[in-house]
């Protein structure tokens, strides 16, 4: 959730005007107290100008206040309370209300489950440019959550949301070209779409992206690349990241042979595994442990407690 700022600027007579009752100065004196903007942040305040201003219409306001209730800022966490607020200021067109309205009634929180109206709250957001609530519709239309299941739509969404740069459309219409779903399988759109995610931080873009320089589908094969893709994950807490970039320095593949590197990502990979993968982890582990001296299996023991205690920033 993002705080709604409000359009107008800081006047010097803002609280005199709050406290005659202008509604705009109300909004935009709460915002500057929980954003701190000019002083320190002073959500009791906060939610109290923004609760006369939301009283009053107010979309920015409600849409802030219903923040504040889902945060517990300046009151108690309250989801009703935000859903109550969020339908208020989605009624009258704040995009970002809608959008977290449509999120939600996705999850059920604070309101019933109801896909249909996810899907609703959504579709307004998507029309005004809202680019995670076009990507989170197109995931409904690929899966047929809420509505109709249609994979050009979901393409077409996912296009337009990765065209405004949001990684997670872009993410996903990298998986949609990669799997072949609603579209010939082109893996070079994959790779390329992957990437532009994976620039931007996106763990599973990294790892995919990784995937395709390892098997050299759609790009160049390219080890040492990939090396670091999985590596970028792997910081991010991807046990599969994790599992592979151990596997590359376990045989020296992308990078120079360290079996004290292997056995410390194997293990960190092992301890985040699923179930039904964290037996196979351990083993690879504990086969590439047997080539390893006593002293080696110490070192990398505890490599991985300073990396789980830096929470990956020494690994």
């Amino acid at each position: 959730m993002v705080i709604s700022v409000p359009a107008t600027g800081q006047d010097a007579d803002l609280l005199r005007r709050a406290l005659a009752g202008e509604v705009a100065a109300q909004s935009e004196l709460g915002y500057l107290y929980i954003s701190g903007d000019g002083g320190r942040p002073n959500p009791m305040l906060a939610f109290s100008w923004l609760t006369q201003a939301a009283r009053q219409g107010d979309a920015p306001a409600q849409y802030n206040l219903a923040v504040m209730h889902a945060l517990g800022q300046g009151t108690a966490q309250n989801m009703s309370e935000a859903a109550r607020w969020h339908r208020a200021a989605a009624t009258q067109g704040h995009a970002e209300a809608q959008y977290s309205l449509g999120q939600l009634y996705d999850r059920g929180t604070g309101l019933e489950r109801d896909h249909a109206e996810a899907a609703r709250w959504f579709r307004r957001a998507a029309d005004q440019g809202h680019a995670a609530a076009q990507n989170d519709l197109a995931v409904m239309y690929k899966y047929g959550y809420g509505v109709r299941q249609d994979y050009q739509e979901a393409l077409r969404l996912f296009r337009t949301a990765a065209d405004q740069g949001l990684a997670g459309g872009q993410f996903n219409l990298g998986v949609m070209y990669r799997n072949g779903t609603g579209i010939d399988r082109d893996f070079a759109q994959a790779a390329h779409w992957y990437r532009q995610a994976a620039q931007q931080g996106h763990p599973s873009a990294q790892y995919q992206l990784a995937i395709l320089l390892v098997s050299g589908n759609g790009v160049d094969a390219d080890y040492a690349e990939a090396a670091l893709w999985f590596r970028n994950a792997a910081i991010q807490g991807s046990a599969d990241a994790q599992y592979e970039l151990g596997l590359m320095h376990g045989h020296g593949a992308g990078v120079p042979q360290n079996l004290e590197r292997a056995y410390m990502w194997l293990d960190l990979a092992g301890q985040g595994a699923s179930n039904a993968r964290r037996g196979r982890t351990l083993r690879t582990r504990d086969e590439f442990a047997t080539q390893m001296s006593s002293e080696q299996l110490t070192r990398a023991r505890q490599a991985v407690q300073v990396c789980l205690n830096s929470a990956y920033r020494d690994c």
